[in-house]
C-alpha cells in the first residue's frame, strides 16, 4: 500500500479506496491465467472457458453461505472491500493454483513465492502444500519435487527481511503480546465445524464434484491446490478446539476461495456434452454464477455491519482536531493519544501506541507515556520524549480518565506549549530543550 501510494501518507486514502477494483481484477486474471492454459491436445476455446468459470466462481460463489447471520464478514466484503491489502495476494494464489510446476522454471516459481510471502504470508503457507502435492502426483515426480523444494528455498531466502520483521513482533515464543495472531478471539466465533463445511451449502457440493472430477480426469496440475482447501479447514477446526489457530478468519476465507475454484471447475465439467465442451452450456453456467454471486444479492443495509457506523458523520470536534494535526505537524511527528487508531487514519501521523495490545514493547511505551504525562521532573520527561521522538500530546477524554489529576495542567509546565483546544481534546506541543 505504501509503495502504491508513492510512500506519501496523504495518498493512502485514495489508493486504499480504489484498491478494491485493482484486487478484483488481479484475482480474476490470476485464476484465469492458470486455469485457461490448455494441456496437451486440449481445445483452446474449452480451456479458456474453464478459466472464465473458475475465475467467476472464485469472485462470486466463494462468498455464498447458508447462515443468515454469519459470525464474520462474507469473503467479498472482508477481503475485496475491507482488506484489499490482503486480497493483493489472491492473484498470486491464482497463478500458483494450477500448472506452475510444468510451466515455470525454479527461479520464476521462487520469485512468485517470494512475492506471495511479501504480499500475504498466510496465503503462501496455505498454498505451499498444494505445490508439494502437485509435485508428488506429477509424472516426473522427483524432478517436480526438486523444483518445488528449490523454488521454496529461493522464495524464503528472498523474504528473509520480511520474515525477520515478522518474527520480531509475531514470534509465538517471543516477548511480544500478539494474541490476535496466535490466540485470536475471533476464533471463538468459528469453532463450529458446521461453519467450515455444511454452511457452504451448494458451494460445498460443487467443490466436492470438482475435486472428484479433477482426480478422475487426471487434472494433476490443479488437484493439489484443491486439496489445500479441506486440509486448511481441517487444521483450523482442530486448532480452534485447542485454542491455537493463527488468524482463523484468513484460513476460513482461503478455504472458501479454494471451494470457489473447485466449484468453477465442476461447472466447466458439467458444461460438457458427451465429453465435448458446449459453449451454450458454459454461458448458462456463467449466467447462473452471476445471478448467485454475492454482489448480486448484497444488501448493504442488511449485510454490511459497518453501514450504519459509516453513515454517521464524524463529530465536528474530531474533524477540527484532525485538521489541525494534519496542517501543523509533519509525517515525522509522533503524537500521544488514546485515540491513536482513529486519529492515525484521519491524519496520516504516527502515534506512540495505536493498539497497545499489539505493541511488542508495550510496557516500555506505557512507562514513557506515564512519565511524560505525570512527571514533574523535566529530565525524566525529556528522556521519555527523546526515546520515542514525541512531538505532541493529544489530551483526550480517555487520557484524562486514565491519568486523572496527574495529567491536568500540562500547559503550565514549561516543557509543554498549548497549541489547540476544543471539546474533543487539548493538544500541547513539546518545547525545545534549553
Amino acid at each position: 500500500v505504501a509503495a502504491l501510494s508513492g510512500f506519501a501518507s496523504h495518498r493512502v486514502p485514495f489508493v486504499y479506496d480504489h484498491m478494491t477494483l485493482l484486487v478484483i481484477t488481479l484475482t480474476a486474471l490470476g485464476f484465469y491465467k492458470a486455469w485457461s492454459a490448455p494441456l496437451d491436445a486440449e481445445d483452446a476455446t474449452a480451456a479458456r472457458w474453464r478459466g472464465v468459470l473458475v475465475a467467476a466462481s472464485v469472485l462470486g460463489l466463494s462468498s455464498f453461505a447458508l447462515a443468515p447471520d454469519p459470525p464474520i464478514h462474507h469473503f467479498w466484503q472482508a477481503n475485496f472491500v475491507f482488506k484489499p491489502n490482503h486480497a493483493l495476494a489472491f492473484g498470486l494464489v491464482g497463478l500458483l493454483s494450477r500448472g506452475s510446476l510444468s510451466r515455470l522454471s525454479w527461479l520464476h516459481l521462487g520469485l512468485l513465492q517470494a512475492l506471495l510471502i511479501w504480499a500475504f504470508i498466510l496465503d503462501w503457507a496455505y498454498a505451499l502444500p498444494g505445490l508439494l502435492i502437485t509435485a508428488l502426483v506429477a509424472s516426473d515426480r522427483m524432478a517436480a519435487l526438486g523444483k518445488a523444494v528449490v523454488a521454496t528455498i529461493v522464495g524464503l531466502v528472498l523474504s528473509v527481511p520480511y520474515l525477520m520483521h515478522l518474527l520480531r513482533d509475531y514470534n509465538p515464543v517471543g516477548q511480544g503480546e500478539m494474541p490476535q495472531i496466535w490466540r485470536d478471539q475471533m476464533g471463538e466465533r468459528l469453532t463450529s465445524p458446521y461453519l467450515w463445511s455444511l454452511d457452504l451449502g451448494p458451494l460445498l457440493l460443487l467443490f466436492v464434484l470438482g475435486l472428484i472430477f479433477a482426480i478422475r480426469n487426471a487434472e494433476r496440475h490443479g488437484t493439489g491446490f484443491l486439496l489445500t482447501g479441506p486440509l486448511v479447514a481441517l487444521c483450523y477446526v482442530i486448532g480452534l478446539q485447542i485454542g491455537f489457530a493463527p488468524e482463523p478468519d484468513e484460513g476460513f476465507y482461503y478455504w472458501r476461495m479454494v471451494a470457489g475454484a473447485g466449484a468453477g471447475y465442476a461447472a466447466w465439467i458439467l458444461s460438457r456434452e458427451s465429453g465435448k465442451f458446449s459453449g451454450r452450456r458454459g454461458a448458462i453456467a456463467f449466467g447462473l454464477m452471476l445471478a448467485c454471486s454475492y454482489p448480486a444479492y448484497f444488501n448493504p443495509v442488511r449485510d454490511d455491519r459497518y453501514f450504519r457506523r459509516s453513515s454517521v458523520p464524524l463529530d465536528p470536534q474530531i474533524e477540527e482536531a484532525s485538521k489541525w494535526i494534519r496542517e501543523n505537524t509533519t509525517v515525522e511527528s509522533v503524537l500521544i493519544s488514546s485515540e491513536g487508531v482513529m486519529l492515525s487514519g484521519l491524519t496520516g501521523r504516527r502515534f506512540l501506541m495505536v493498539r497497545p495490545d499489539q505493541t511488542a514493547d508495550r510496557v516500555a511505551r506505557e512507562g514513557a507515556e506515564a512519565d511524560i504525562l505525570t512527571s514533574l521532573d523535566e529530565r525524566t520527561v525529556r528522556r521519555a520524549i527523546a526515546r520515542y521522538g514525541i512531538t505532541h500530546v493529544v489530551v483526550d477524554d480517555r487520557i484524562r480518565e486514565r491519568y486523572g489529576e496527574a495529567s491536568r495542567g500540562l500547559g503550565n509546565r514549561r516543557w509543554f506549549r498549548p497549541v489547540f483546544v476544543n471539546a474533543f481534546a487539548r493538544i500541547v506541543a513539546i518545547r525545545p530543550a534549553d
